[in-house]
């Protein structure tokens, strides 16, 4: 069986179950850019890819993300909306995020000078 690969940072929305506002402050990249906000696809995914691999365990991570692919085109616009309010609310995060880290940087710039 082929290894199972799992992301080092799990960011999980609000309503699910709150993370420390340590690591919401420290989701970023080696650069320290804060990292992207998650798609409404993602959160989805999250939200059921362990049901899926526990109902069919002899399955591949490709095949549980076909299924979870499958799955999300099936949804209708009412059952997308709880992850687009996640995927809006985890953008307006990382835009308050970059706005933060670019002050920093101006001023480590200024302070440099």
């Amino acid at each position: 069986m082929p290894p199972v690969f799992r992301s080092s940072v799990s960011y999980k929305h609000p309503t699910m179950s709150q993370p420390s506002q340590g690591l919401l402050s420290s989701l970023r990249d080696g650069s320290g850019r804060p990292v992207r906000g998650r798609s409404a696809y993602h959160f989805f995914a999250d939200e059921h890819r362990m049901r899926v691999s526990e109902e069919r365990p002899d399955m591949t991570p490709g095949e549980v993300g076909q299924i979870l692919g499958e799955m999300w085109h099936a949804q209708t616009i009412a059952q997308r909306a709880p992850y687009e309010r996640m995927a809006a609310e985890d953008k307006d995060r990382y835009e308050a995020e970059v706005r933060e880290w670019q002050a920093e940087l101006e001023r480590r710039n200024a302070d440099a000078r």
